[in-house]
């Protein structure tokens, strides 16, 4: 295939438009765009993006896909390699429709640290979730998720941040990271395996690390692990190795020492840490809640005409015709009220406490109560039956609002037990507002009555309802040669009183204005009659 011409710029892009027809067919009310843009950071960092916009009457859509490449140092000898080269590709997609943002990135196989032989793996995710079934979600990850983590289906598959080195021909090493911040709370960790072969000689040795951290009852449990291995052809394996596990608020723990086939197990700390002692309101409201009257919220998503203060209250102007207001509480509600009417719960789900404070869903009641009223005051009257009400279902974190898992001790002594790292993250269909939108949409006044005779209509004539103007008839003077007539135009064009006075009244300087009055008389094939 020849080679696009560069000086054929205007013919090349017009070729390439009307081959993207085959795969983006025109649509009437529909558009793109593309914008590409290069740049270079520090002389160390070398990036390039395309960003993709499509929009139309009822969506739109971004998409990004770019490359970055990190070279350290980047002016190097010839026979020098650099010391880090990390080179990443990112995809990135937002629908504001869909209530979407993801944006996913990936190490190609070109990075690598210290050594070319040492190569670099991975990828990143970042995924919010704003709108649909999964309104409230969220998730950023380096390198994934804990081993047990149940990821959900609509997470982004990610793989580990890794190193991968040949030292020699007989021993290599790999390491792997990862780091998470979700639903759940933070999750992070690695491996590390370095191996040894030698002819039937043999040996390895591996040490893991994983972190879990929440925060509603705050908590952590991290497990390590480390085990050497080694043989000599049928001698083997031998096997020394310890796994500890750590968890608190109230530092506690087991370990568990391994040599060949025994194994010693040693609990220290306290054995109760890892269920949390329940908080109280104040704490829980401190620590999940803005203040008490930020809480709640109203938002006008359509007909706001204007804001206006009046006695130092804001002021609505809302469009009647069409107009939708939101209510919106932070903390989800197993009843609703407007006025004094309890909606519907057919489909809304109540199942939900307050974990971190040991409130199970029979313990906790939360009601969320709409009043609409007109003449505030004495004399004020509902006004709920003019509006439509619906509600608005999202996701309930189940860290914050799961039923509580407790222990006690003959009923004593409760305590709150973290939530599993493989459990649903989330509770769904969860009542956290209303909809808010007119019942039965106004309809048009009626006009006054107006008498037949006001409409009624007559002619009549106007005499002289047009002044003609009388013109003199133009008659030449026939004294007037073809020469004297050429004159005769040419001192008229050259000094013209009437000409003079408009050029002054419209601000003009009339020395300044130039008429060539023999050119003028000249341009004339025969010279016209004069008087």
């Amino acid at each position: 295939m020849a080679q696009p011409d560069p000086s054929n710029t205007k013919e090349v892009i017009t070729e390439q438009l009307e081959k993207i027809e085959q795969y983006i067919p025109p649509k009437i009310g529909a558009g793109w765009g593309a914008l590409g843009v290069k740049l270079t950071c520090c002389e160390t960092i070398d990036c390039f993006a395309l960003l993709a916009f499509s929009i139309s009457r009822n969506d739109i859509e971004l998409n990004l896909l770019g490359i970055g490449n990190l070279t350290f140092p980047k002016v190097k000898p010839a026979d020098i390699d650099p010391l880090a080269v990390a080179e990443i590709a990112l995809q990135a997609r937002f629908n504001p429709l869909e209530g979407e943002l993801l944006v996913r990135g990936q190490l190609t196989p070109k990075s690598y640290i210290l050594s070319p032989d040492c190569k670099l793996t991975g990828g990143l995710a970042l995924g919010v979730w704003y709108a649909g079934e999964h309104t409230g979600d969220f998730i950023f990850t380096l390198g994934g998720f804990h081993p047990r983590f149940n990821k959900p289906d609509y997470y982004p598959d990610v793989p580990r941040l890794g190193m991968k080195l040949q030292i020699d021909k007989h021993t290599h090493a790999t390491a792997q990271v990862y780091c998470a911040i979700c639903g759940y709370g933070v999750m992070a960790g690695g491996v590390l395996n370095v191996g040894f072969s030698s002819g039937k000689l043999w040996a390895n040795f591996e040490v893991e690390a994983n972190l879990l951290l929440g925060f509603a009852p705050f908590h952590y449990d991290i497990d390590i692990r480390a085990l050497v291995s080694a043989g000599f052809g049928i001698f083997g394996p031998v096997e020394v190795g310890a796994d500890v596990r750590i968890f608190g608020p109230d530092l506690g723990g087991e370990l568990k020492v391994k040599i060949g086939p025994v194994s010693k197990t040693i609990e220290f700390g306290d054995q109760g840490s890892p269920s949390a002692e329940p908080i109280d309101w104040a704490k829980f409201q401190n620590l999940f809640l803005p203040k008490a009257e930020d809480v709640c919220s109203i938002n006008a998503v359509d007909g706001l005409v204007k804001q206006v203060v009046v006695d130092d209250k804001e002021v609505w102007v809302i469009n009647p015709k069409s107009f939708e207001l939101t209510t919106n509480s932070l903390i989800p509600a197993k009843e609703a009220l407007y006025g004094e009417r309890r909606h519907g719960w057919s489909n809304t789900n109540t199942n939900f406490g307050i974990n971190s404070m040991g409130i199970d869903k029979d313990e906790l009641q939360t009601c969320h109560k709409v009043t609409i009223v007109i003449n505030p005051g004495e004399s004020q009257k509902n006004v709920e039956d003019k509006f439509k009400f619906e509600p608005i279902l999202k996701l309930a974190s189940i860290a914050t609002w799961g039923i509580p898992r407790t222990s006690s001790f003959l009923g004593l002594f409760v305590k709150v037990l973290p939530p599993e790292v493989n459990q649903e993250q989330f509770i769904d269909n969860v009542f956290f507002g209303f909809r808010i939108l007119p019942a039965n949409f106004p309809r048009g006044g009626e006009s006054h009555e107006i008498a037949v005779k006001y409409l009624q209509d007559e002619t009549y004539a106007i005499d002289e309802r047009y002044t003609w103007e009388k013109l003199v008839k133009f008659v030449p003077n026939s004294d007037y040669n073809e020469e004297e007539r050429r004159e005769r135009i040419q001192d008229t064009v050259h000094t013209n009183p009437v000409r003079n006075a408009i050029l002054e009244a419209l601000g003009f300087d009339k020395s300044e204005v130039s008429i060539n009055a023999d050119e003028v008389a000249k341009s004339f094939v025969f010279a016209p009659q004069v008087k």
